[in-house]
């Protein structure tokens, strides 16, 4: 489903591997939960460690893409303090 043997699933499981961002987020997606239940910690420490990820994808978008996605964010922001 995402792309990876068993094998890697499996060292991946032990520690013995570590995935990517890109993988990270396949993972989620295939489990139906979001990419901080794919991390230990506390609740803000999960949190930076999904936004990292997002963030390490998003650095391998062609810049105009990038660019959709930053006018996206600074839109719900935007529409989001407007309604507090």
């Amino acid at each position: 489903m995402v792309g990876v043997s068993k094998g890697y699933i499996s060292e991946m499981e032990s520690g013995k591997k570590t995935p990517g961002a890109g993988l990270v987020i396949r993972l989620a997606d295939a489990l139906g939960v979001s990419v901080a239940d794919l991390y230990e910690g506390d609740p803000a420490t999960r949190e930076r460690a999904a936004m990292a990820a997002h963030l390490e994808v998003m650095e391998q978008l062609p810049p105009e893409d990038r660019q959709a996605i930053e006018k996206a964010a600074l839109g719900l922001l935007a529409k989001h303090l407007g309604s507090s």
